[in-house]
């Protein structure tokens, strides 16, 4: 499995962002905004296929990261 093609965003698809009618869009949670949440996020919802919803305990992003 190519897993770049299976990532990659899809120029065909970018209207398709946010789009929970599309009955090719999945819905994702993910928990945690370190750097693993915000990238995973980040990847998923450029792909065009993913709405996704990030949660966290902390008002503000991130703060558990360093760098």
């Amino acid at each position: 499995m190519d897993l770049d093609s299976q990532l990659s965003p899809n120029p065909s698809n970018s209207d398709t962002n946010n789009n929970s009618n599309d009955e090719n869009v999945i819905n994702v949670a993910i928990v945690g905004t370190g750097m693993a949440g915000l990238c995973a996020a980040w990847l998923l919802s450029s792909t065009g296929r993913h709405n996704v919803t990030v949660y966290d305990k902390s008002i503000e992003a991130g703060l558990g990261s360093h760098s």
